[in-house]
């Protein structure tokens, strides 16, 4: 995770007051100093299945499932989400064979969901 080392009030007057353009460029030289541990999210991200919610529950949209939302809540709500329950919970749907298989080969660091054509969609309007 990262961590800044700073309080809101103070974070407020560096922007408020009329050193206005000055204080921006701290900011930003403090922002630059910012680093991701790539390695570390890649691990934590294999582990997050629950990020197959998404997915799970349009397909479930599609095949006419009622309330997709709410099975997926009784089913996860209050658990660690892991492969085995995930794969699991998408066996046991009453789905068409093609969206199943479609599911069970769909891993969390792979789906990217509508991220792809909503940054494609910003870079168009630039």
């Amino acid at each position: 995770g990262l961590f800044l080392n700073t309080n809101l009030k103070d974070n407020f007057s560096l922007i408020e007051n009329k050193n206005y353009p000055k204080n921006i460029n701290k900011i930003i030289e403090g922002l630059n100093k910012l680093s991701s541990n790539s390695e570390y999210m890649a691990k934590d991200l294999k582990c997050s299945w629950e990020v197959l919610a998404e997915p799970i529950q349009m397909i479930m949209r599609v095949n006419g499932l009622d309330d997709p939302y709410e099975k997926l809540k009784s089913f996860s709500r209050g658990n660690v989400i892991d492969e085995l329950m995930i794969k699991d919970f998408i066996r046991k749907l009453e789905i068409c064979d093609a969206d199943k298989t479609k599911l069970m080969n769909l891993k969390p660091e792979d789906y990217l969901g509508l991220a792809e054509r909503l940054v494609k969609d910003e870079l168009k309007k630039k």
